[in-house]
């Protein structure tokens, strides 16, 4: 995994800003970006890869919108990754669909193949991550509730 620094230096946008202002935060050290809002099995199965396909996506704007492109909020949401931005474009939303997807078969807690969901608090894990209680296969959730 890169450092943090080598990740703001490659995608600007996870730097943390004040929401408010748009301010960088004062004294930002690299002890944080955004994407360590992600959980972190998606983060060492996709994130890296994610923040390269939403660059690449980025790079075709027009490089006063570029510069403007900022991530609101990453987070997990019913099993699945959110990934809030202030701007899009279909290019972008496309990066964004797809890795959400992939995150409902992706363990959150070490980025292998999930085969088990957890029931209420939503989430997906492979079988070395599953909690003792209270999951079902994925299939069988899915089928169930779709």
């Amino acid at each position: 995994m890169v450092s943090n620094k080598e990740l703001i230096e490659k995608y600007p946008w996870l730097l943390p800003r004040n929401v408010w202002t748009d301010e960088i935060v004062k004294d930002y050290d690299y002890s944080y970006t955004l994407l360590d809002e992600m959980p972190d099995g998606w983060r060492i199965a996709f994130g890296e890869q994610m923040c390269e396909e939403i660059q690449r996506a980025l790079n075709q704007q027009p490089r006063v919108f570029a510069d403007t492109f900022r991530v609101t909020q990453i987070k997990e949401k019913f099993g699945g990754l959110r990934f809030y931005t202030n701007w899009t474009t279909p290019e972008i939303n496309e990066v964004i669909n797809k890795y959400e997807n992939i995150s409902y078969s992706t363990c959150i807690c070490c980025g292998a193949p999930a085969k088990w969901i957890t029931k209420g608090w939503i989430s997906p894990f492979c079988d070395k991550c599953k909690p003792d209680e209270n999951c079902v296969e994925i299939e069988k959730f899915y089928e169930e509730n779709t």
